[in-house]
């Protein structure tokens, strides 16, 4: 099943601030739960503005704790070309971030990233 968030509907012409996007990331989470966990959501962007904060805290969050499983049910309609550049971005360096991590987790023995933020 399909799931929409449309950018329009929400109020703003702009989504710059990382406060933006943590209120829509708990709306995206929400509907990724469902269906037991094999929901995809539709992102549509309707052509207008973000910036790298907003997303980077929208999906970045995402990515790093969920990695490319959550990246492949997520679609992106009527992006910018600056809002496509910017999420081919976030997305490609919290997969980096990620793994990144789980490299040093494997490589120290860390049980958990909690251990390596901690430890």
């Amino acid at each position: 099943m399909l799931s929409e968030i449309n950018l329009a509907d929400q109020g703003n012409s702009f989504f710059g601030t990382r406060f933006l996007g943590r209120g829509l990331r708990e709306k995206l989470e929400a509907f990724l739960s469902e269906d037991e966990g094999k929901r995809e959501v539709r992102i549509d962007f309707a052509n207008l503005g973000v910036t790298q904060s907003f997303l980077d805290e929208f999906l970045g969050v995402l990515v790093v704790s969920q990695g490319q499983e959550i990246v492949d049910r997520i679609a992106f309609a009527h992006c910018t070309t600056e809002t496509r550049a910017l999420l081919e971005f976030v997305i490609g360096s919290r997969l980096s971030d990620r793994e990144r991590l789980a490299s040093k987790i494997r490589v120290h023995g860390y049980q958990s990233r909690r251990d390596l933020i901690t430890g």
